[in-house]
């Protein structure tokens, strides 16, 4: 008995067998994993990935935000624009799992008084007191400092950094979970910044932001891609077989092909990727 034959004869008990391995491969879809991390496009053998693990086993594993201010109005050494960089700069330790903050707000720099005593003080304080010389003395010693020069202050005085230090591993448990928490807390301190001062510019970009950009990526490919390719699809079946039925079974077909190809995945342990998560458009 060939295949056919063995098909034809026992169509229902198979009908019902497709059914239930669909229904079994929707129902993995609850428990689809994503993996953000950059490290999936790097074999397990990559020299320069086994040489960043080991740096990291090393020193720590980190991530980072920085942020980026641009005034609209030219200077970034203005008192409005100060007091910006310095309130995002002290309000940047409420996001989750934050270690360390850096930007010229809270850079310590060490002057020599009038005694001969070196002291160590931050390179401003309250914005609002400083006259038009020190502010011209500020954007100097920014614009000049080997620490914050090309770093955290563009050398024209143009832009301003804050970069915040982040105890959150690329990859791993809760690791997507909680780059969405720190994301979304940067935005909200952002978006109450710049209800503030209207003409602050803000660019966000560093670690988090970069593993988020891949899922941001792929979930959009899913929601605008998938629809095109069925219509296409559908399209395309209409012209050639110019039939309704003939068109909604081959439909049928290729949706239940790509959902129990994408069911079966995540039963067996595959977490989705910018290019695993494509499978169901390929298939």
């Amino acid at each position: 008995m060939t295949l056919e034959d063995y098909l034809i004869k026992y169509r229902y008990p198979v009908l019902l067998l497709t059914v239930v391995m669909f229904a079994a491969s929707l129902y993995q879809l609850k428990f689809a994993e994503f993996n953000d991390d950059m490290r999936v496009f790097f074999g397990e053998n990559n020299p320069q990935l086994l040489a960043y693990e080991q740096f990291e086993n090393i020193y720590g594993k980190n991530n980072n935000v920085v942020v980026g201010f641009v005034n609209r109005e030219g200077d970034m050494f203005t008192r409005e624009m100060l007091s910006a960089v310095k309130e995002f700069t002290d309000q940047a330790w409420q996001i989750p799992l934050s270690l360390r903050t850096d930007s010229m707000a809270n850079f310590q720099r060490t002057i020599l008084n009038d005694e001969g005593d070196l002291l160590v003080k931050p390179l401003y304080e309250d914005p609002s007191t400083l006259t038009d010389e020190q502010l011209a003395e500020i954007r100097r010693i920014a614009t000049t400092d080997g620490t914050l020069a090309g770093k955290l202050v563009a050398e024209d005085g143009s832009m301003a950094a804050v970069n915040i230090n982040l105890i959150v591993g690329r990859g791993g448990p809760n690791a997507a979970n909680n780059k969405i928490k720190i994301q979304s807390s940067v935005n909200k301190l952002v978006d109450e910044l710049q209800v503030k001062y209207p003409s602050l510019e803000v660019y966000k970009t560093g670690g988090v932001y970069a593993d988020g950009a891949f899922n941001e990526a792929t979930l959009y490919d899913i929601k605008y891609l998938f629809p095109i390719m069925v219509v296409l699809m559908i399209g395309a079946m209409l012209l050639f077989l110019r039939s309704i039925s003939g068109t909604i079974c081959t439909i049928l077909v290729v949706l239940m092909a790509a959902a129990t190809a994408l069911g079966g995945a995540i039963a067996f342990g595959i977490k989705l990727s910018p290019t695993t998560a494509m499978a169901p458009i390929v298939v």
